[in-house]
């Protein structure tokens, strides 16, 4: 068979592919093919830490990149003259930083593991930009979560191996490489050719490690050093225009999607190249990264949203980020689960306003319910107790005598405005959908319960919720209740989702109702899973 009978039926399998399709296919070969220049540019450096420092490294990194565009540009006739010189010099300071510090972390952790912490910059900033759509948000947060679980997972066993200052490093990296992304794309936007910013920003970084590496002297003394920091700039430069020419051929989500490729070459060279051995929770927390930083810059990637954030959303994310942290620490303060329930209620009213987020209350008897302001009397749980077991009022009061709960919990307050309305609606229901969805008052029963609000209708406050409890089993090394955890949310959020709305229902009208007739009229299946050992946490 000869070449062309090889070749003409690829040929023809491509060409009859959609245009989308045949774009794509170059852009994944460039990510990869990057992805595997920044491996072993990685391996290069940790190789070179044996005999020279890592600024020395981060020197002839910029050096080169810069010679290159400089070949390029004379070449080709154009300017590399910047019409923003104050931003680009911001951008090579952080920059700088962030290349520095990712060198330093190469030479005292894994390849994969120094890689892979500097790759959370995408989940930085997520967490920096604090905002699209609520849906967006909602589900980003919750990919956000799971990639700062997996750096926890990477924390516990690299404490316990005295590569502390490796692990802050790398992240350290991952934060100031979100900024210079951020100042990097705003130099984009104005207009800034990216030969220029690839320019001044290799001439930023390379004076300012050169400044200190001259002051202490040159450490490359033999001819196989200096080869081996001019092949860490060259395929530094390689990598980096496989990558513009990447974005430059398709739409982002492809390019960003396979950007991660470099975190697996490095885990296939670390193991061949260098013997490193990662235990279960390094590589589940390697991967946690992974997927949740291909997730995040998927979303990243799609473009600007038809509705953009605005400055009182970011402080309301804040708000609740910071409430969250708390409730994490803290599980039993039910302060920090409102402060999360109003922040959100008032980032999602904004977005319903501008129509950046379906409108729950389309819904007619939503609206009508909103319109009336209802708002029953307290449920008697006396008097409820007095019903059958089966009926829905009987359950709800035998589920809350024998819990010591009471139906006055919550505040009453007048609401501001339709989604705090919503939520105060939620917080008078919240036992009763206990009692409907099967779910109990445990942390596990919670999980549960807040991932069928989320199915329901994707919110803030669920996702922000279930960030504290996971992050908190993780801080504290209880990685034996993330499987109930992970169970209970997977079976809340398919149960949720194959449920009919219960968002306008009048249960009030419905005391004398059999639990199991509403369930089948609502379709609510009850869970497989079944609470755990977890202690309590305050209803949301």
């Amino acid at each position: 068979m000869t070449t062309r009978e090889i070749i003409s039926p690829v040929f023809r399998f491509v060409s009859g592919m959609p245009l989308g399709l045949r774009r794509a296919l170059p852009a994944a070969a460039l990510m990869l093919a990057a992805g595997a220049l920044f491996a072993v540019q990685a391996a290069l450096v940790k190789i070179g830490l044996k005999n020279l420092p890592p600024l020395e490294l981060v020197f002839f990194r910029g050096l080169v990149c810069a010679l290159a565009v400089l070949v390029y540009a004379q070449w080709r006739g154009l300017s590399l003259a910047s019409s923003r010189p104050l931003e680009q010099l911001g951008l090579g300071v952080v920059g700088f930083v962030s290349l520095a510090m990712y060198f330093a972390s190469i030479g005292l952790l894994p390849l994969v593991t120094a890689t892979a912490l500097n790759y959370t910059a995408p989940l930085f900033i997520a967490l920096l930009l604090c905002g699209r759509s609520l849906r967006r948000d909602a589900a980003t947060m919750l990919w956000v979560v799971a990639g700062f679980g997996g750096v926890c997972l990477v924390l516990q066993p690299s404490f316990v191996s005295r590569s502390a200052t490796g692990v802050a490093l790398g992240l350290l990296s991952g934060l100031t490489g979100a900024v210079a992304y951020l100042l990097l794309g705003r130099l984009g936007r104005s207009g800034e050719p990216q030969r220029v910013t690839a320019f001044w920003f290799s001439i930023a970084v390379a004076s300012l490690a050169g400044i200190p590496m001259l002051a202490q002297g040159v450490a490359a003394a033999t001819a196989q050093q200096l080869a081996l920091a001019l092949a860490i700039g060259l395929l530094a430069t390689m990598a980096q225009l496989a990558v513009i020419k990447a974005y430059s051929v398709c739409a982002p989500l492809v390019p960003s999607t396979f950007s991660y490729a470099a975190v697996i070459f490095s885990s296939l060279i670390g193991a061949w190249g260098f013997g490193d051995r990662l235990g279960f929770l390094d590589a589940l927390g390697i991967a946690l990264i992974v997927a949740s930083g291909v997730l995040v810059s998927a979303v990243q990637a799609q473009g600007a949203p038809s509705s953009p954030p605005q400055d009182g959303d970011r402080v309301e994310h804040l708000r609740s980020l910071y409430a969250a942290f708390r409730l994490g620490r803290r599980p039993d303060q039910v302060q920090y689960v409102f402060m999360i329930g109003n922040s959100q209620d008032n980032i999602a009213e904004r977005l319903r306003a501008r129509g950046g987020i379906s409108d729950p209350f389309r819904d007619p008897q939503l609206e009508r319910l909103w319109q009336a302001r209802f708002c029953p009397a307290r449920y008697d749980v006396d008097e409820l107790l007095k019903m059958p077991a089966a009926t829905l009022g009987g359950a709800y009061a035998r589920h809350m005598s024998s819990r010591g709960l009471r139906p006055d919990f919550y505040e009453d307050v007048a609401p501001r405005h339709r989604m705090h309305f919503l939520r105060l609606r939620m917080r008078q229901t919240h036992d009763i959908w206990h009692v409907l969805c099967g779910f109990d008052t445990d942390v596990v029963g919670e999980v549960g319960l807040q991932a069928f609000y989320f199915a329901q209708f994707p919110n803030g406050q669920s996702a922000l919720i279930l960030v504290a409890i996971i992050l908190r089993c993780m801080l504290r090394g209880r990685f034996g209740d993330l499987e109930l955890l992970v169970e209970a949310f997977c079976e809340g959020y398919r149960c949720g989702r194959r449920a009919q709305s219960l968002l306008a229902v009048e249960w009030e009208r419905l005391w004398g109702e059999s639990v199991d007739s509403l369930r089948r009229r609502y379709g609510v299946e009850v869970p497989r899973c079944r609470a755990g050992t977890l202690a309590p946490l305050p209803s949301a």
